[in-house]
């Protein structure tokens, strides 16, 4: 899957474009084809290209740069293809069967599996507009943090 940038300010502002529907934030397939764009737009001068990221589509979203559907349609097909490629990277990676790393190894898998699955739910969520789904994946992320933290804690272990 490719990066996708977007132009941001120092300040932490998106640049977008008011429309009818909202404002919108143009999104860009490389560094260079954002810089062009800047090149061409004197209102873009003072905002930089900016790998948009799990945390960027969050700032877009809070800041209603972006509308609900919108994020939940990027984090289906922008953030949950990294982490499907992270877990399947992982998984193929072989390791003797009396490694100490094969318990991490386990642990980061399931770990990412469920970042991958309450990635899903919420943007499923955020998309059919569904308070169940919400509070499905928000309950998955939380038993996920905890996963997390014991993840942690074996990583100090092997390391």
């Amino acid at each position: 899957m490719n990066s996708v940038y977007a132009m941001q300010r120092a300040n932490g502002d998106w640049f977008a474009l008011d429309q009818s529907e909202g404002f919108r934030v143009p999104i860009f397939s490389s560094n260079r084809e954002a810089m062009q764009a800047r090149a061409f737009n004197l209102e873009m001068l003072v905002f930089k290209p900016v790998l948009v990221d799990e945390r960027a589509l969050e700032n877009l979203e809070s800041s209603k740069a972006i509308t609900d559907p919108e994020w939940g349609s990027r984090v289906a097909t922008e953030l949950i293809p990294k982490w499907q490629a992270a877990e399947d990277q992982i998984s193929a990676t072989q390791l003797p069967a009396d490694s100490r790393l094969a318990p991490l190894r386990g642990a980061l898998l399931e770990y990412l599996d469920q970042k991958r699955r309450a990635l899903r739910l919420f943007s499923e969520a955020v998309r059919d507009n569904d308070p169940a789904k919400a509070e499905s994946a928000r309950r998955l992320a939380d038993e996920n943090s905890a996963r997390a933290a014991k993840l942690r804690a074996l990583i100090q272990q092997v390391y």
